[in-house]
């Protein structure tokens, strides 16, 4: 749903590769964002910018660090594809 509690309609919602392109240009831009800020700047709920998170770690050169200065940036090493 949008901001106004009006269900968004197949063509408004992101796909999964969307999102995640949208996530990691987000980062190339911003360098290092908060859960919160990925959840504003998606449009997604909470839990959806974590799995999208949880699944750029395991493939990508995607960190996140967890507690008060915590975040999600682009790491330097490059993660090798199994």
């Amino acid at each position: 749903m949008d901001q106004n509690n009006v269900p968004l309609t197949r063509e408004e919602k992101m796909t999964v590769w969307d999102r995640r392109v949208s996530l990691l240009e987000y980062l190339q831009e911003n360098k290092r964002a908060t859960v919160d800020e990925l959840v504003n700047e998606l449009n997604v709920s909470r839990r959806r910018v974590l799995r999208d998170v949880t699944a750029l770690t395991q493939k990508h050169a995607v960190g996140a660090v967890r507690g008060r200065y915590g975040g999600v940036y682009l790491s330097k090493i490059k993660m090798r594809r199994d």
